[in-house]
Formats: C-alpha cells, structure tokens, sequence
C-alpha cells in the first residue's frame, strides 16, 4: 500500500516536470496562457513565446516572453521582461517592465518603471504614481492621465537625464527576476526530487541496474550521442508521420514515448550527477542505489545550470546523456527478456 501510494505521488510529480506547476501560493506556467474566464488567487509566474494574461490575478504577476499581453485586472504588482508588452487592464500595484515595445494603456495604481526600445501610453491609461520611464521613444496620448512623478528619458534627453532612474528601474527588475528564477529552481528540485527518489525507492533493482549501466558499462559521450540523435530524430520521426497521415496513432504512441522519456531524463540527470560525482571523489568499485549523493546531485545540477552558457552546456549535457542512457537501459533489458 505504501508503494502504491509513492507511485501515485511520483506520477502527480512527473506531470509536474513536464506541465505548469501548481504550488501553495503560486501558480507556474510555462508556454500556457490564463483566459478570462477564469479569476486566479495566487501570484502567478509566467514563461513562454507568447503568454496571454487575460484571467483577472488576486496577486502579483511576473511574465517574460516573447510577447506579452496581460489585459485582465491585477490586485498587486507586475514584473515583465519581454519583445513586447502590453497592459490593458487595471493594475493596483506596481510595474516594473524590460522590453522592446511597451504599451501602458490601463489604470494603474502603483508606480511605473519602464525601459525600452518604445514606450506607448494609451488614451485610456491613468498612471496615479507617475512613470519612471528610458526609451528610444517615448510616446504619450493627449487623453493620458499621469499624476505624481514623471521622469522620462529619450535619446533626445542627453543630459538631463537623472541617472539614479535607471537604478530605481534595474533595482526593481532585478528582485522581480531573482524571485521567478529562485521560485524555479524550489519547483524543480523538489519535483526532480519525489520524482527520483520514488522510482528509486519503488524499483531499487532496476534503479541499481541503470545506475551501473550509465556510470560504468556505458562511457558518458556514447550515451551523450545517442540521447543526442534520440532527441533529435525522435521529433522529426513524430512530425512526419503525423504530416503524411499515415500512422498518426504510431505517432501518437511515440510521441506519449518520447514524453516520458524527457520527463524521466529530467529528474534523472541531478541523479545521474550525483552518481558522476561520487565517483570522482570517492571512486568507488560498485555502483549501487546512494539516496545521499542522488540528491545533492539534483540539488547542485540545477544551480549549475543558472551560470551562463558554460552551465546551461553543462547541464543540457547531463539531460541528453541521461536521455540516451535511459533508452538504452531499456533496450537491453528487454534484449536479455527475449
């Protein structure tokens, strides 16, 4: 009962790493849209192409993407970084915003600080606190309403521009970005954690038989190149038998294949880590189950990967292997089945 109950939890967790995150008093999306039909009572953080904030949100937003809209009401704050962005809704906090086009056109209650490439002030927009604003170009309607502060800078500006603004501008972008990276990383740890550790617990054996596999039998870069052709061809295997239209319930079982495989490779690379870890220190002569080293090596592997480019090639490298050791773990063992 006990087992039954882990894996119930575990596979809960493992559509966590590969849907939105619902945690106590957040809600994370990644590449998912909040529609108006809807009303969210949770701060929610957002990633994605093009995320779309329709709901009306009981807290504070924090979104980057590639374009950003947000029209429906926010009771506190919100934090953008985007290509562009957009607020046609009603605000009663703050907004701080990075991006190449800006566009205000909405009550907002709270301050507004703002840089971009342009920045638009809609007829309809009241900005009760004022805007702290650097821009290209700044463009305000004649039916905007701005009351309170309003220090704007263009490049027409030069000199008169105060440059403690753009302080007040990076200081409040940076608390916002710390806490959607640190909310993050909480998420994907404890995930990658109930994850790991439950198939570990579940299946100790063929826990331990993949763990020798992938740190002993099998050299890092041969199963780095083959999760590299597995992520690679796999996509384009499933695209083309769903473009033809032969096959599609052949693509669709793939494609439900491919999913669980990168649901696994991601909880199972901190793992996979940890063990590599062990092994460089410790050098032991078996590999076996380490519930110690499997966690700090999810704990660690994803602080690695916040470094730019060096930890992102780090950590990118630990998930294609695992992918790749993963196939062909199962491969072999259903080799020795027949």
């Amino acid at each position: 009962m006990k087992k039954l109950f882990v894996l119930i939890t575990v596979a809960m967790f493992s559509i966590g790493l590969g849907l939105p995150l619902i945690a106590d008093g957040a809600t994370f999306l990644e590449d998912q849209n909040l529609t108006g039909d809807q009303t969210v009572n949770d701060n929610v953080y957002a990633f994605g192409q093009n995320p779309v904030i329709s709901a009306n949100v009981n807290g504070d937003v924090h979104v980057a993407g590639g374009n950003i809209v947000v029209t429906g009401d926010v009771t506190e704050d919100i934090s953008a970084a985007g290509g562009t962005f957009s607020v046609t809704g009603d605000v009663k906090g703050d907004v701080r915003a990075v991006g190449g086009t800006i566009t205000l056109d909405g009550i907002i209650d709270g301050e507004v600080m703002i840089a971009g490439g342009t920045v638009k002030i809609g007829p309809s927009a009241v900005l009760r606190k004022g805007i702290y604003a650097t821009a290209g170009e700044v463009i305000i309607d004649e039916n905007a309403s701005i009351i309170g502060v309003k220090e704007i800078k263009t490049d027409e500006d030069g000199k008169k521009w105060d440059p403690s603004v753009e302080g007040k501008i990076a200081g409040a972008f940076a608390g916002a970005f710390f806490g959607i990276v640190l909310f993050w990383l909480i998420a994907r740890i404890v995930t990658s954690l109930v994850v790991a550790l439950g198939v570990m617990w579940i299946f100790p054996k063929i826990s331990a038989r993949y763990a020798e596999f992938t740190i002993k039998k099998v050299p890092f870069w041969k199963n780095l190149l083959y999760g590299f052709l597995y992520v690679i061809v796999g996509p384009i295997a499933i695209f083309f038998l769903f473009a033809t239209g032969v096959g599609a319930l052949l693509a669709g079982l793939l494609l439900a294949i491919y999913g669980a495989y990168f649901i696994a490779a991601i909880a199972f690379a901190g793992v996979n880590f940890g063990y590599y870890l062990k092994q460089w220190i410790k050098k032991p002569k078996k590999v076996e189950n380490d519930y110690l080293w499997a966690i700090l090596g999810i704990v660690l592997l994803p602080i690695i990967c916040l470094i730019p480019i060096v930890g992102w090639l780090f950590g990118g490298a630990f998930f294609i292997m695992t992918y790749g050791s993963l196939v062909n773990s199962d491969a072999e063992m259903i080799k020795k089945l027949k």
